[in-house]
């Protein structure tokens, strides 16, 4: 069996565990600063599924009435008659009164909502789910990102001749 090798880091073993105990620990930290927020996002969710998850007393009834799912779901539709009753997601502002900053500013709407558009982005599913968590939990973080591939293409330009003149002595050109 072939021996490891470890590549001696550019600042030094005891640097590196010295700052990876220093995250560790400010991540346990933050991990039991967030527990009751955790407890209470898991209260909700059990409300939301209907879950008996609270202590038994005989004198509470096992009949539950839904009610906090039936908030929920309210607001989820007013959500969604609020963001989705056009195809037109997204609005712009210009910065500058130019004609290439409305064009610039039209061209970002246009490709915008037409990504959003996308059934396969799942926009509204998406935005749903943030929405919901949003609501029960107080906050939502989303990751985003975007990948660009650049490719160089070569197109000829078709040759364009002058084939004659029109009625007022204009030139008239046409492809060869």
């Amino acid at each position: 069996m072939a021996k490891k090798v470890v590549k001696e880091s550019y600042f030094g073993r005891a640097i590196e565990q010295e700052i990876t105990k220093r995250v560790r620990n400010e991540f346990e930290t933050a991990k039991r600063n967030q527990s009751d927020d955790f407890e209470d996002f898991e209260r909700i969710i059990d409300q939301l599924e209907c879950k008996r998850t609270e202590k038994e007393y005989e004198w509470r009834s096992d009949v539950f009435i839904p009610e906090y799912p039936s908030i929920h779901l309210t607001e989820a539709s007013q959500w969604a008659n609020q963001y989705f009753p056009t195809r037109d997601f997204v609005d712009v502002y210009l910065d500058g009164e130019s004609d290439l900053s409305k064009k610039k500013a039209n061209a970002a709407k246009q490709f915008i909502n037409a990504m959003l558009n996308i059934k396969d982005t799942y926009h509204y599913q998406k935005y749903m789910k943030a929405r919901s968590i949003n609501s029960t939990f107080g906050c939502v973080y989303a990751v985003c990102s975007w990948k660009q591939e650049i490719q160089k293409k070569y197109k000829q330009v078709p040759v364009k001749e002058q084939i004659g003149t029109n009625i007022d002595g204009q030139p008239i050109f046409g492809t060869v």
